[in-house]
């Protein structure tokens, strides 16, 4: 019974991030002009790629988009301005970046908040998600914002050229604008994709005070420092890349779903999803209106550092200083090595060896079968080399191996093995992982220092009164690990691929292993030697 409810309560978890992932229910009303409409936005888009060709800088279909764009800034009330700038030179000549420039002024400004979207497109697509979306929401949100009660802070929204071509316009912005010197943060809108939630996937600078804005402003957050860290050890690029070059702290945000799309013919209006329109508009419109109106400067000045964060089921976001996060874990590992010193007594060392076993296995099955899936769908051609996204089933193989691997590591022990000894074994192995996370890749430590957490607390009662640890204690680590680990689990298929079986097989297995002591007490670990 404890193994089909923690099995139960496992698949409703993942179930309600997978659900809680989805991007918001796009609105259609327009409705009052001060809400953001994805359907408006979406017609919005639709005038600027009007012929959809792809519209790649210094060429004639760029020049008819940047046209549009001016006409809606100009309906919308706005003097937009053009910064044209040297970019490089081809075999055609001098090209040069053309920057579309609009500003809104503060009433009584201290900060400057800069948006920004690029409206260029990649030669081989027109770029309706990547980065028409963001243009067309950035619009929307211009037209509310200027319709709304004048903000305190200048705001200023940037629509860039030559991104495609190697960030050109946000480097010419940077090198010799004169609002550049004026910009105190920077808020980006990207895709790799043309679905999903807008993700707050990197921050820069010190990043304490954006992380706290972003966490008071948005009311879907989708974020975690684990995937700052993530991007950061990627070759990838994006305006902000320029931006942090420069020294102008900001936040960028993307979709990812369906990336099989992304720079190619398919990245059209037909594949636009307009829930990622709505979720693109909001967080930009609930940033302009909270930093629009916020003391920049006290902001900066309360909240200094760098930040561990995450979100919990996109409801809210917990964060605390980055530099809190070695002493925590080093507490909580205290905590945990204070109960394995107890549960050695009374179990005896012998038990915890045995339980050591059952872990390693538990450890090392999952990602080794996952490995060995992958190679073989990728040897009998399942799995292109080349593939992204459609992750879903390929997930789904993955977890049946790593569920299969844990299987196995129960059934190759046949000892019995004492519940505290496996609960002990288990949460050792997490405090050492968040001390080295918290060390080496202290963005990462949220996922240990969390369930870790949970798993002292929840075990301290019986600890403590020497009671072997009840279904209740044992399960709310298993569900807090959920809530960490289900998003890494659900993204990084889509953003790294399927082919990297052993990479999805460890993040697996370090959420099952949480599981095993839930069901200690009649899993086949339980069995006694024949």
């Amino acid at each position: 019974m404890r193994i089909l409810v923690t099995l139960l309560v496992a698949i409703a978890l993942y179930a309600l991030v997978a659900i809680r992932l989805e991007p918001p229910e796009p609105r259609k009303e327009r409705g009052p002009g001060s809400t953001f409409c994805a359907q408006r936005a979406y017609e919005i888009l639709e005038s600027l790629l009007a012929d959809e060709l792809p519209h790649s800088m210094a060429s004639p279909a760029n020049a008819a988009v940047r046209g549009r764009l001016l006409e809606q800034l100009e309906g919308s009330g706005y003097e937009p301005k053009i910064q044209s700038a040297f970019a490089y030179a081809d075999r055609r000549g001098q090209l040069k970046v053309h920057n579309v420039i609009a500003t809104l002024p503060g009433s009584s400004p201290d900060g400057t908040i800069l948006l920004n979207a690029h409206y260029d497109s990649v030669p081989s697509g027109p770029g309706a998600s990547d980065d028409g979306v963001a243009v067309a929401a950035l619009l929307e949100v211009a037209r509310i914002a200027r319709a709304s009660p004048r903000l305190r802070n200048t705001v200023v929204f940037l629509f860039d050229d030559g991104e495609e071509m190697g960030l050109c316009g946000a480097k010419a912005f940077c090198r010799e604008h004169p609002l550049r010197d004026a910009v105190d943060l920077v808020i980006n809108f990207e895709a790799r994709g043309t679905s999903g939630s807008s993700l707050m996937f990197e921050t820069s600078g010190e990043d304490a005070w954006l992380v706290n804005a972003f966490a008071r402003a948005c009311s879907r957050p989708v974020t975690g420092s684990v995937f700052t860290t993530i991007y950061e050890a990627l070759p990838n690029d994006t305006n902000l890349t320029a931006y942090k070059k420069a020294g102008i702290p900001g936040l960028n945000f993307a979709f990812i779903g369906d990336p099989q799309n992304y720079h190619t013919t398919n990245d059209d209006l037909a594949h636009v999803t307009l829930g990622s329109v709505q979720h693109h508009g909001d967080n930009a419109l609930e940033l302009v209106r909270s930093l629009g109106d916020a003391d920049l400067e006290l902001q900066r000045a309360t909240s200094r550092g760098d930040a561990v964060f995450f979100d919990v089921l996109c409801a809210f976001v917990v964060w605390w200083p980055a530099h809190l996060s070695q002493p925590i874990a080093l507490a909580l590992l205290v905590m945990t090595v204070l109960f394995a010193l107890k549960a050695a007594r009374k179990a005896g060392w012998r038990s915890l060896f045995r339980a050591s076993t059952c872990f390693v296995g538990g450890v090392a099955f999952p990602p080794a079968l996952c490995f060995g899936g992958a190679f073989i769908l990728t040897q009998m051609g399942v799995i292109d080399r080349n593939l992204v996204g459609q992750t879903t089933g390929y997930s789904a193989v993955y977890w049946v191996l790593s569920l299969v691997g844990l299987w196995l590591a129960t059934r190759f022990s046949k000892v019995q093995v004492d519940a505290w000894s496996l609960w002990t074994v288990s949460w050792l192995t997490y405090g050492v992982l968040a001390l080295a996370a918290s060390s080496l890749a202290v963005g990462t430590s949220y996922l240990f220092i969390a369930p870790l957490l949970i798993a002292v607390l929840s075990a301290f009662r019986d600890a403590v009164s020497g009671r072997q640890p009840g279904f209740g204690m044992t399960i709310l680590p298993v569900i807090a690990a959920g809530i960490v680990w289900f998003p890494l689990h659900q993204l990084v298929p889509v953003a790294l691929g399927v082919r990297q079986g052993w990479i999805i097989g460890a993040c697996n297995a370090l959420f099952l292993i949480t599981a095993l002591t839930a069901t200690a007490n009649i899993a086949p670990t339980t069995l006694k030697r024949r």
